[in-house]
C-alpha cells in the first residue's frame, strides 16, 4: 500500500492529532497547574465557586489539563487498568456517583469535573514526559510559588501576608495562606532530593534550594511543614546513603541520645516542658500545642456531622457546606471550610466508600515503594502522612499542588510498566 493511500485509512485522529505532545506544552501546563490553584491573589479570599476571575482562570487551567488528557488518552490508557493508579479512577467514579444526594449539587458536579480532568492529565502528562523533565517542572514551580509569594508579602501586603495574634498583638506571616506556603517550601526540598536522586543535582547544589525551602517555611510558621520537611531529608539519607553511613548517624544518634539522657537525669541541665511547649506555639501559650492550634476542639464536630452521613457523605468538595453550622474556637459561622484531616475530611464529602478507596490508594503507594523503592513516590507518601493529620491536603474542591502530585505518585512506576509495553511490542 502506499503512503498516500496509508494516510487516507488512518483514523481522523492519528491524521490530525501528533502521538507526541511537545514538551514545552507539557511542562507549562504541569507549571500553572501546580500553582494557580493553590495561590489566593483575592484578599480574604475564600473557597467558594462563586464566579469570579480567580476562579475562571483556575477552571479554565483544569478543562485545558483535562482536554490534553483526552488528546493523549491513547498513550495513557493502559495507566487506568493498573494499582494503585487505578484507585484513583476507582475514587473520581464514587465521588460522581454521589453528585445527586450532595448537600449542594451543582458545587460537587464542578468539583468532581475538575478532579476528572486533573485525573486526565496526570497520566497522560507520565506517558509524554521524562520522570526527570517532571521534577524540574516542580522544582521550577515551587520555587517560582516561593519568590512570588515573598515578592507579594512586600510589594502587595493584602495578599501576601497572613495575620495572627499573638500575645495580643497582631503578627505577619508571609504568604496569603502561610500553611500552604509553607507546603510549596516542602515540595521544594522533595524535587530537589528528588533531581539529587535522579543524578541531575549534585549533593552541594542542593543545599541552597533545601536552605531557601527551610527559611521559607520558617517565616511562614508552619510547624506541620517542619515535621514534614525533616521527615522526608531523614527518609532520602536512609533510602540512598551508604549503609556505613547509615550505621554511623544511627550511633551517633544514640550516643548523642544517651548522653543528653544522662544529662537530664543527673540535674546538669534542667528544662521545663511547658517553657518548650510555650517556645514552639504561634500565640505563647502551651494550649496551642495541647489542642492542635484548636482543631481538637472543632473534631467533634466533623465526627457529628460524619455521623448523620456516614455511607454517602455531603457530597465530593462539599466540606464547607456540611461545617457550616459550626461557630466557635475564632470561627464564625461559614468560616470553618475543611476537616484538618485528610481521612476525616474524605469521610466527611465521601462517606466510608470514599474513605476506603483512599486508604487502598496510600496502601497501594506504601506496596509500590517498598517494592521499587523509588524516592519521589516515597516523599509524597511520607510528605501526605505527616502534613495530612493536621490539614485537608487532598480531593477538595479546587485540586492543589498536593492533589497533583499525589497522582504522579500513584502512577509513578506504572509509566516504566507502559514504556516496557510499548517497548515489547515494537520488538
Amino acid at each position: 500500500m502506499s503512503s498516500a493511500a496509508l494516510r487516507l485509512t488512518q483514523p481522523l485522529h492519528e491524521k490530525v492529532l501528533p502521538a507526541k505532545a511537545p514538551a514545552w506544552l507539557s511542562c507549562l501546563l504541569l507549571f500553572v497547574l501546580l500553582i494557580i490553584p493553590s495561590y489566593d491573589f483575592r484578599p480574604n479570599a475564600d473557597e467558594t465557586f462563586g464566579l469570579d476571575w480567580q476562579l475562571l482562570m483556575r477552571l479554565a487551567i483544569c478543562f485545558a489539563c483535562g482536554l490534553y488528557g483526552l488528546v493523549y488518552w491513547r498513550s495513557s490508557y493502559s495507566f487506568l487498568l493498573n494499582f494503585p493508579g487505578a484507585w484513583a479512577f476507582l475514587f473520581c467514579g464514587w465521588a460522581l456517583a454521589t453528585v445527586p444526594i450532595a448537600i449542594s449539587p451543582s458545587y460537587a458536579a464542578t468539583a468532581c469535573i475538575v478532579l476528572l480532568c486533573v485525573a486526565l492529565f496526570v497520566p497522560a502528562l507520565l506517558a509524554q514526559l521524562e520522570k526527570q523533565q517532571i521534577l524540574i517542572t516542580i522544582f521550577v514551580s515551587s520555587l517560582a510559588f516561593i519568590v512570588m509569594a515573598w515578592s507579594l508579602y512586600y510589594l502587595v501586603p493584602s495578599i501576601g501576608r497572613s495575620a495572627y495574634e499573638a500575645g495580643g498583638e497582631i503578627e505577619y506571616r508571609v504568604g496569603g495562606d502561610a500553611q500552604q506556603l509553607g507546603f510549596q517550601g516542602v515540595w521544594l526540598i522533595a524535587a530537589t532530593l528528588a533531581l539529587v536522586d535522579c543524578r541531575f543535582m549534585r549533593w552541594k547544589q542542593s543545599l541552597l534550594p533545601i536552605l531557601i525551602g527551610l527559611v521559607t517555611i520558617a517565616s511562614a510558621q508552619s510547624r506541620t511543614s517542619f515535621l514534614a520537611a525533616f521527615g522526608i531529608i531523614g527518609l532520602a539519607i536512609l533510602m540512598k546513603a551508604p549503609r556505613e553511613r547509615v550505621l554511623k548517624l544511627a550511633l551517633t544518634g544514640a550516643v548523642t541520645g544517651t548522653v543528653l539522657v544522662f544529662v537530664f537525669a543527673c540535674g546538669l541541665v534542667s528544662v521545663r516542658g511547658k517553657d518548650v511547649l510555650t517556645l514552639a506555639s504561634r500565640s505563647g501559650t502551651q494550649e496551642e500545642i495541647y489542642n492542635v492550634t484548636g482543631r481538637t476542639e472543632f473534631w467533634p464536630f466533623v465526627l457529628k456531622q460524619i455521623g448523620e452521613s456516614p455511607l454517602w457523605g455531603y457530597g465530593y468538595g462539599c466540606s464547607r457546606q456540611a461545617l457550616y453550622e459550626y461557630n466557635g474556637n475564632s470561627y464564625q459561622m461559614g468560616e470553618l471550610h475543611h476537616a484538618h484531616n485528610t481521612f476525616l475530611n474524605v469521610m466527611l464529602t465521601t462517606g466510608i466508600v470514599g474513605t476506603l478507596l483512599l486508604a487502598a490508594m496510600f496502601l497501594g503507594l506504601f506496596d509500590n515503594v517498598i517494592r521499587y523503592r523509588e524516592l519521589f513516590p516515597a516523599l509524597v507518601l511520607v510528605i501526605l502522612v505527616v502534613a495530612g493529620l493536621t490539614e485537608s491536603l487532598l480531593f477538595g474542591p479546587m485540586p492543589r499542588t498536593h492533589t497533583v502530585l499525589w497522582l504522579l505518585a500513584l502512577y509513578w512506576h506504572q509509566s516504566e510498566i507502559a514504556r516496557s509495553d510499548k517497548r515489547l511490542a515494537a520488538l
